[in-house]
């Protein structure tokens, strides 16, 4: 399957009840210099935002105990997968300088292969809303393409990245 890069990313629906007004940013719109840490992860001056990814193409489902995973696949040549790959990266140098050298990266590098992988790990929560493409909530997702709202989740030691929604396209 593949995407055309001039298809305009979907604005995905914000259907939750708290908080009322989180700030969501697009990861092309994304500036580390707008990052603060202190007891939490604030972006300019808000600690409720969500990032917004660019349309994932390939992803798998995984279940670990009782949580259940997405693996984002990004695509090297896809520009809009690079600029995400950009913005993660930056936010882990900053983990890394500000709070813990040690924190562990959430980019998963699979070199197993002459076609490398990259991919992000991401967890689904009791709160994670799915939607089809007509904005429906649905219980499972289908093979489609998919946005994803993100929150950052930090713990001294490790983040995460928690699903808030999912819109399939």
């Amino acid at each position: 399957m593949s995407v055309n890069s001039s298809i305009p990313i979907p604005t995905i629906p914000v259907i939750t009840t708290i908080p009322k007004n989180p700030k969501i940013i697009k990861y092309k719109s994304f500036n580390i210099n707008n990052i603060s840490i202190d007891d939490s992860i604030k972006y300019d001056g808000n600690s409720e935002f969500y990032i917004q990814t660019p349309i994932i193409i390939n992803y798998n489902k995984l279940k670990y105990s009782d949580t259940k995973y997405l693996e984002l696949y990004l695509e090297k040549k896809l520009n809009s997968h690079n600029l995400f790959l950009t913005m993660i990266d930056s936010l882990e140098i900053k983990f890394k300088n500000d709070i813990n050298k040690n924190i562990k990266t959430q980019i998963i590098h699979d070199s197993s292969n002459s076609n490398s992988k990259i991919c992000l790990k991401v967890k689904f929560t009791d709160e994670t809303k799915i939607f089809d493409s007509n904005y429906n909530i649905i219980t499972e997702l289908s093979k489609n393409n998919i946005t994803l709202l993100l929150k950052i989740c930090f713990y001294r030691t490790h983040y995460s990245w928690n699903i808030i929604q999912v819109l399939q396209s």
